[in-house]
């Protein structure tokens, strides 16, 4: 593959896009054009550093979608559900992801790499028909392949950094002298797959663009393995060397948390202490396929990651 290849990364400035985008950058032969809606800001400024393309485009205008993908081998979507226009509308995101669609079919791209997730509903039959982020997602997919479009899906798991950065994550804990619980909205003992988005996310995605025979067609979910809350304080408590539990929140506890008062982060996570987002044999595939993606507590020393 020669460096004529060029991919386009929405959100080349965020997380999830970012990290693919650099991974392309530093590691592939590809050639990068990262769009972002701010070309000016620090992290755009970062990218062109690594030798990316920073290009502007609006995903609500399909005419700087079309500018954008002109000349492209692969695209890389992603759609962001906490942008304030969704969280007003949440079929906004199911819209930037048609209108994305739609130009990757008039650009005649030869590779669309999507990030999805499973649909809440269909799993719980119903139950879990207000978790957008989910859903909403994997309407998108199914519009992708309702264009015949040469289409990879990655299901990301559980993204360890939320689980480290979550606002009022670590209280003194009432029960242990010197220790520390987290508060959860659900049992302790619910378990989520976990995946270190930043650096794994790059390389798997990088890995389907590098091997389209095998990849285009495919669905994979992305995490390392599953853990509780329990199992993840317990690390944290090693690494921390100070006791750390994770304990279920009472009503109360739950309206005045700054995370769980969003109603759709909560009903996620009541989702998650009912079913499995993925399935044991979908993370055998994953493992199968990408090799050694990162636990739990090789994040944690590798982010450096201290008890503030």
């Amino acid at each position: 593959m020669d460096k004529k290849h060029y991919v386009a990364v929405v959100g080349a400035t965020g997380k999830q896009g970012g990290s693919v985008a650099r991974y392309l950058a530093q590691y592939t032969p590809f050639e990068v054009r990262g769009l972002t809606r701010n070309p000016n800001s620090k992290a755009a400024q970062e990218l062109k550093r690594l030798g990316i393309e920073v290009f502007q485009c609006d995903i609500d205008e399909p005419a700087s979608l079309d500018r954008a993908l002109e000349g492209m081998y692969g695209f890389f979507i992603t759609t962001d559900y906490y942008q304030p226009e969704t969280l007003a509308n949440p079929q906004h995101e199911i819209e930037q992801g048609k209108r994305m669609a739609d130009a990757a079919k008039r650009a005649q791209i030869k590779h669309v790499i999507h990030s999805s997730l499973p649909s809440t509903s269909q799993i719980s039959q119903g139950k879990y028909n207000d978790v957008y982020h989910f859903d909403n997602k994997a309407k998108i997919t199914d519009y992708l392949y309702s264009l015949s479009l040469p289409v990879t899906v990655v299901r990301y798991g559980f993204y360890m950094s939320n689980w480290v950065d979550m606002p009022q994550t670590f209280q003194p804990d009432p029960n242990t002298a010197g220790g520390y619980c987290v508060g959860v909205p659900v049992s302790s003992q619910t378990q989520v797959p976990l995946f270190d988005t930043v650096d794994d996310g790059g390389s798997c995605v990088g890995y389907c663009f590098l091997n389209p025979r095998e990849t285009i067609g495919k669905t994979y979910d992305l995490a390392y393995s599953y853990k509780s809350f329990d199992q993840m304080a317990q690390i944290m408590s090693k690494r921390a060397g100070v006791p750390i539990r994770a304990v279920q929140l009472d009503e109360q506890a739950i309206a005045q948390h700054p995370l769980y008062q969003n109603h759709e982060i909560l009903r996620m996570f009541q989702f998650f202490s009912e079913y499995h987002q993925f399935t044991d044999e979908s993370l055998y595939k994953t493992r199968e396929t990408f090799g050694g993606l990162t636990e739990f507590g090789a994040y944690l020393t590798q982010i450096e990651w201290k008890l503030k």
